[in-house]
This record gives structure tokens, C-alpha cells and sequence, in this order.
């Protein structure tokens, strides 16, 4: 199997960061880094499903042909992260006929974001919404397996769930298209394991 080295994947992360260096953007820089090749856990979350305007427990198909997703952790309310969606919209309606992406909008934790805040504002601010059924954790689990408190959080992940490059704050200032593009070069070149996806049939 060919894979990429951790230290290319802390390369792409240092290319994302605002420049020249400051204090601030080091800081940053170790704030993500040590992110990386942590697995999201997504058992505890739940899609609310538009067109029924019901909950269900989230699950990845193990036919799923996503190479990499797009996850943004965000509360209600964050106003930074109310901010950004409209930039996320559009990054999200630009790849939405490549079925090797997928965006992924968790309210995190659940104690800051409730069933109906989130469905109300997501059907009242449709407009400037990506048009996708939007997430909810509702465990402490995937706080747990990224144990940062600030938000909004745009993370990279492979089809394993693994950190591949992280965003803490607004990515409105930096260049988080040209990072999915990256990325994504970066893991179509590796040779998946063979069965690897069988090992997806249960839930993330």
C-alpha cells in the first residue's frame, strides 16, 4: 500500500495558515497539528432529514464512493459560525456533482445547540444554507474524540474518519477550496486496502 507521510499532511496544513508568521499563527499551526490522524467519532450523531422533518441516526454507506470529507463543527450560538455558512454554501454547491466529496454540518456539543434551534434556523436561513440535511451530536462522543472547545472547527477527514487537515476558527481568511483540492489529490493517490471498505458497514 502507498501511503502519504504524516509530515506531507503537516505540510498542506502549514500552506492553509495566514502568512507572514506571527505568535498568533504558530500557535494556530499547533492547534491543528495536533488534530491530526485523530478519528471523528460520528456515532453519536443524528441527520435531520428535510423532506420528513424527522431525526435518524447518521450512517455511511460502505458503498459510499466518498474519498474525503468536509466536516464543520458549529453552534448555534458561535456567531463566527453563523458567519461563515454562506462561504461554506458556496464551496459546497461547487463540489456537489463530485461524488468523492461530502459535507458534513454537526451542531456541537449538544448542550449548545437544541433539535428545534437547529431545525428552525436551518429552515428560516435556508437561503444561505448548504443545501444538505444538517447534523447534530447528540452525545458527548465526538467531543471526546476532538477535545477542542472552540468553534467553528473544519476538519478534512479520510474515509476512516481520520484527521487528514483541520481548521480551528472561521476559514474565511484562508483558502479552505485550494485545501479540498489538496487533500483530495493527496488521497486518490494512495491505494486503498483491500476490504477496507467492507470495514465501513457499521455506523462511524
Amino acid at each position: 500500500m502507498r501511503t502519504v507521510r504524516p509530515w506531507v499532511w503537516f505540510l498542506l496544513l502549514l500552506a492553509s495558515l495566514p502568512t507572514p508568521a506571527t505568535a498568533d499563527s504558530l500557535e494556530l499551526a499547533e492547534r491543528e497539528g495536533n488534530l491530526l490522524h485523530r478519528r471523528v467519532v460520528l456515532s453519536g450523531v443524528k441527520r435531520w432529514d428535510r423532506r420528513t422533518q424527522t431525526w435518524n441516526p447518521f450512517l455511511i454507506s460502505p458503498r459510499s464512493t466518498t474519498r474525503l470529507y468536509v466536516v464543520n463543527l458549529w453552534s448555534i450560538h458561535c456567531p463566527p459560525c453563523l458567519a461563515e455558512f454562506p462561504l461554506l454554501q458556496r464551496l459546497a454547491r461547487a463540489w456537489a456533482a463530485d461524488p468523492r466529496v461530502s459535507f458534513l454540518f454537526v451542531a456541537d456539543p449538544p448542550e449548545e445547540t437544541s433539535q428545534s434551534e437547529l431545525t428552525d434556523f436551518w429552515t428560516r436561513s435556508a437561503p444561505t444554507l448548504p443545501a444538505v440535511d444538517p447534523l447534530r451530536s447528540d452525545t458527548a462522543a465526538l467531543q471526546k474524540s476532538i477535545p477542542l472547545e472552540v468553534r467553528p472547527v473544519t476538519l478534512l477527514l479520510d474515509d476512516k474518519m481520520i484527521v487528514r487537515q483541520s481548521f480551528v476558527g472561521a476559514v474565511s481568511a484562508r483558502n479552505l477550496g485550494s485545501a479540498i483540492e489538496r487533500a483530495l489529490k493527496a488521497l486518490t493517490s494512495e491505494k486503498p486496502v483491500s476490504g477496507s471498505r467492507a470495514d465501513q458497514s457499521v455506523a462511524q
